[in-house]
């Protein structure tokens, strides 16, 4: 069902292995809202962030053969990137996020 729903907007790239939308980017909005266009990508990229450390975490942990996720370590974990990312989505609320700035939160 999902695939009739986007074979029509999306194409797949095989180099990244990822869908990209048929539909350009409207440069015309950038330059007629630079902040709108700011934060919208500084939240996808906040977003995308988040999933790497999260899916990196998982194939840690996989590999690892070691604790479940709900142990007390794995669960401390989550919970520090949790934080991390609603620190994130406050700054970005507010329109002062930039990418260096969600990365170093990202990190701490």
């Amino acid at each position: 069902m999902i695939v009739l729903v986007l074979k029509p907007i999306c194409v797949f790239n095989s180099s990244t292995r990822s869908l990209q939308l048929r539909i350009p980017y409207d440069e015309e909005f950038g330059k007629n809202f630079p902040e709108v266009a700011q934060r919208q990508h500084d939240q996808a990229e906040a977003r995308l962030m988040e999933l790497r450390t999260k899916w990196k975490k998982e194939k840690e942990m996989q590999q690892s053969g070691g604790s479940s996720p709900s142990s007390p370590s794995s669960a401390d974990t989550l919970k520090l990137t949790n934080n991390a990312v609603n620190r994130v989505k406050e700054r970005i609320g507010k329109a002062v996020a930039s990418v260096t700035e969600i990365r170093k939160l990202l990190q701490t």
